[in-house]
């Protein structure tokens, strides 16, 4: 695992918890 690859997850984890609505809604497109 890279350090960049371990910052995008913690971020993606972060992100979830802070604006669920908003990853639920634009999560699906990006992903």
């Amino acid at each position: 695992m890279t350090q960049a690859e371990i910052d995008t997850r913690i971020d993606l984890l972060l992100g979830r918890k802070k604006n669920t609505s908003r990853y639920v809604a634009r999560g699906k497109k990006k992903s």
